[in-house]
């Protein structure tokens, strides 16, 4: 009898906890769809092909005007500031981990001399807690207008690829994905061995993470590269030599 009550106990037990996690997982779903839109509108409409548009990726130069939603005053704008830093403008990488979520995924599509206002909610700008200049949960209005768009370079365009989580940074998986590729790309038939690739890709990581934070940015992934274009470059000229 005492066997069959302890039994129960633990079954009841065991049903609480996972209906207070379905509970608490349901709560953040709920949560995370009450989450504010973005929202991108077209004030200025340009026409222009899709490779000359702005992209993921993209060096992108443009004029702004920043407000906080509900008040009518501009907090910052590039036309009216007088400073050479900024009276032409900004430019920025539109990189996820390098710039504003919103700008991101506001900017891209977008043609030179065209202007889009985007009403960014807090997640995608400066969160809950906001800074010095927003208050916390500040949704924030961008009017942007695009002066000038340039592809990213191909190490950009690499790297971009190889950001699966796209967090801004490669992690240990996404290096040893670009490696592997890099490696049967070139017939090194060492690649097939996964012993020898663990040990390679370790070496390499900790190589290219220079300030050792658990992650390649884009500037170490482009020295890696450049370090490899290098020695690669000096291997072709000494077999040329002999």
């Amino acid at each position: 009898m005492f066997k069959q009550v302890r039994k129960f106990v633990f079954i009841c037990i065991v049903c609480f906890v996972v209906c207070s996690a379905a509970s608490k997982a349901n709560g953040n779903s709920k949560n995370k769809s009450k989450r504010k839109e973005m929202k991108i509108e077209t004030l200025k409409k340009v026409e222009c092909a899709d490779d000359k548009s702005a992209q993921l990726g993209s060096v992108v130069h443009f004029h702004y005007k920043l407000s906080v939603e509900g008040h009518p005053d501009i907090i910052e704008s590039t036309y009216e500031d007088g400073n050479n830093a900024q009276d032409k403008g900004v430019v920025h990488m539109l990189t996820k981990g390098v710039t504003l979520k919103g700008l991101v995924k506001g900017i891209p599509g977008m043609c030179v001399g065209e202007i889009r206002r985007l009403t960014i909610p807090p997640h995608m700008a400066f969160g809950s807690k906001g800074n010095d200049r927003f208050p916390p949960g500040a949704t924030v209005i961008y009017e942007i207008e695009l002066l000038d768009a340039k592809p990213a370079d191909e190490v950009l365009q690499r790297f971009t690829r190889a950001d699966l989580n796209e967090d801004g940074v490669l992690d240990v998986t996404e290096l040893e994905a670009v490696m592997s590729i890099a490696m049967k790309d070139g017939n090194f038939p060492m690649a097939d061995d996964p012993a020898i690739m663990e040990g390679m890709l370790n070496e390499l990581f900790q190589f290219a993470d220079k300030n050792k934070d658990g992650g390649i940015s884009t500037d170490e992934f482009r020295t890696m590269l450049k370090l490899q274009n290098n020695l690669g470059g000096k291997r072709t000229k000494s077999k040329q030599e002999l």
